[in-house]
C-alpha cells in the first residue's frame, strides 16, 4: 500500500445505522485505491446493488463515506470523505499518476488547480461553500484564498513549495468540492456523526478485526450488570445507580 493515512470505505446502512468496512485490496488502503474502484460504478445505487448482490452488505439503501483519522494535539480525530463515482473519471489518471510517484507532473493537476481558482474568481456561491467549510478541503488551502472574493489566486499552485501539486488528498477533494457544488445530493451527516466514536475504534491502526470482544456485543447496562454478577463491579447498596467502581483484585 502507498504511505500515508490508510482510508476506508465504509458502506451505511440508511435504515439500520449500522455500517460495515468494504476492503478493496487489505483492510486500510491508500485513498488513490479506493478512489480506482468506486469510480468504476456510475454512481452510489449502483455499487450498492453490485455489492449487495456479491453478498458484501445485506441492504441496498446505503450510505457510501470514505473515513480515516489522524492526531492532533494528542486526540484521535476522525475525517469523512465522500466517494467519488464515474462522473469523475478524470481524477484516475491524477490517482495512478500519484501511485507511481508522478502526481507534480501530470497535466490533469494544473487543470484542477486552474478550475478551482477559477471558480474561486467568479462564482461567489462556490467561493462562500468553501470559505464557510462545507467541503472536506484542508483549512490551510482555504486561507490561501482568505479576502481574495474578487481577485485572481492561480498564486496558490506555487505557494509553500507547491504542496498543493503534490497532495492527492487535496486535489481528489477538489473534485469532490466541485461535484458537491453542482449536486442536490442531501447528505445525512448526523447519522454519519452517531457513528464516530466507533469508526475512530475500527480505523486505529492497532484495531485487529479478527479479535472478537465479549463486550462488543452488549449495551453498557448489559456490561454493567455482567461485572455485578461476576464479582468485579459493586454498586452502592448493592443496586445499580449509575455510580458503580470496579473492584481491585485482592482488595475488600
Amino acid at each position: 500500500m502507498k504511505k500515508g493515512n490508510r482510508y476506508f470505505l465504509v458502506a451505511r446502512d440508511k435504515d439500520t445505522n449500522d455500517f460495515t468496512i468494504l476492503p478493496i485490496e487489505e483492510r486500510g488502503e491508500s485513498l488513490e485505491t479506493i478512489d480506482l474502484y468506486t469510480t468504476s460504478f456510475e454512481n452510489c445505487e449502483s455499487m450498492a446493488s453490485f455489492l449487495f448482490h456479491q453478498g458484501k452488505i445485506s441492504s441496498e439503501n446505503i450510505d457510501f463515506f470514505i473515513a480515516h483519522q489522524n492526531q492532533k494535539n494528542g486526540k484521535k480525530v476522525l475525517h469523512i470523505q465522500e466517494v467519488l463515482y464515474a462522473s469523475d473519471y478524470d481524477i484516475r489518471d491524477v490517482a495512478r499518476a500519484s501511485l507511481m510517484g508522478k502526481l507534480s507532473n501530470h497535466s490533469m493537476v494544473d487543470k484542477l488547480l486552474g478550475d478551482f481558482c477559477f471558480k474561486m474568481h467568479h462564482y461567489p456561491k462556490f467561493y462562500d461553500m468553501v470559505q464557510f467549510g462545507q467541503t472536506d478541503l484542508y483549512s490551510k488551502f482555504i486561507q490561501y484564498f482568505a479576502d481574495r472574493r474578487f481577485l485572481d489566486s492561480s498564486f496558490v499552485k506555487y505557494k509553500d513549495g507547491c504542496w498543493v501539486q503534490k497532495s492527492y488528498p487535496l486535489l481528489r477533494n477538489i473534485v469532490g468540492t466541485f461535484q458537491r457544488f453542482y449536486s442536490d445530493a442531501v447528505i445525512d451527516y448526523d447519522s454519519r456523526r452517531i457513528l464516530e466514536n466507533q469508526l475512530l475504534k475500527v480505523t486505529d491502526k492497532n484495531y485487529d478485526p479478527n479479535q472478537i470482544s465479549l463486550f462488543d456485543y452488549m449495551s453498557d447496562l448489559d456490561l454493567e450488570n455482567a461485572l455485578i454478577d461476576c464479582d468485579l463491579l459493586e454498586s452502592k447498596d448493592g443496586v445499580y445507580n449509575g455510580q458503580c467502581k470496579i473492584k481491585c483484585r485482592g482488595t475488600e
